[in-house]
């Protein structure tokens, strides 16, 4: 065994790198497990090694699938937001058109949960990550980017964080286009209504 320095030791006591949420969490001081048994293993997984290779081709390959996954997603909604529109007309009442909204936007925030849970099954399943609540807590951290660090995957996995984010960066945007072209729509209709309302009104 390879003697280190008691320097180093020191240094990784105290910044050692966590394991898959082997800081205490919500105040529990149960570590998940462990990042190695001997004193080489400063970092999690430095004993194993990694494959940079291997983890962005498995990261790749659920982002293809996320991906596809927010495409099909987004047409379905697309589609029954203008089927439902096409039913609404100025003689009906705003709760109507409320509806049709708050439902819409309902099945694009259910769209994204979805997509997280595509990512946090496979971290689950691999035991890169040992809880399914941590698992789905981290994957969320990394799509919405929010990265509070308090979970995090062993060292070699860690590409995948990354990787995570940029397909949260590019659902999120693809949903944004969405929301957009939804409420253009909608600020039109208003804008009819308004007119017509106007109109009947007659000049004051």
């Amino acid at each position: 065994m390879r003697i280190l320095p008691l320097s180093t030791l020191l240094l990784a006591r105290r910044n050692r790198t966590i394991c898959a949420g082997d800081r205490p969490v919500g105040g529990s001081r149960e570590a998940f497990h462990t990042c190695g048994q001997t004193t080489e293993d400063v970092t999690c997984g430095s004993a194993i090694g990694s494959n940079p290779v291997l983890e962005i081709c498995v990261g790749t390959v659920i982002l293809i699938v996320v991906i596809f996954v927010h495409g099909v997603g987004i047409r379905a909604i697309s589609w029954k937001f203008s089927k439902s529109w096409m039913h609404v007309t100025s003689t009906r009442g705003h709760w109507r058109l409320n509806l049709v909204l708050a439902v819409t936007i309902a099945a694009l925030a259910i769209l994204h949960f979805a997509e997280t849970l595509i990512w946090s099954v496979p971290l689950y399943a691999r035991s890169i990550i040992p809880s399914m609540r941590d698992s789905y807590y981290f994957v969320l951290e990394s799509y919405t980017t929010l990265g509070e660090g308090n979970v995090t995957l062993p060292d070699r996995w860690r590409l995948l964080g990354p990787i995570i984010g940029m397909s949260g960066l590019f659902t999120f945007g693809w949903t944004g286009s969405v929301l957009v072209n939804i409420m253009t729509d909608v600020g039109r209709f208003d804008m009819l209504r308004a007119k017509r309302a106007h109109s009947d009104d007659g000049p004051q």
